[in-house]
């Protein structure tokens, strides 16, 4: 499997890690879940992950990585909104 692996799976494991990275920090209480950082983190994991999709589809993966960017996106203008 790892000989398999292109660049643009390292892209995706990035993302994987962020998105990941992000929620670790909010259950240690380090990042705010309903702070734009832990959104634009989010946001940017998913895009990442999409990237690395969009050479190896995955439609089960591409769904959840649309849903993800899409709820980070919708958080961040609530949060745009309110200021």
């Amino acid at each position: 499997m790892l000989d398999d692996l292109t660049w643009t799976d390292g892209v995706g494991i990035v993302g994987s890690l962020t998105i990941c990275a992000a929620y670790f920090l909010v259950t240690r209480g380090r990042l705010d879940a309903e702070g734009p950082a832990y959104n634009l983190i989010n946001l940017g994991g998913a895009a990442l992950l999409l990237f690395s999709l969009y050479f190896r589809p995955n439609p089960g993966a591409i769904v959840i990585e649309v849903l993800w960017a899409a709820i980070a996106l919708t958080a961040l203008v609530q949060i745009l909104r309110r200021r």
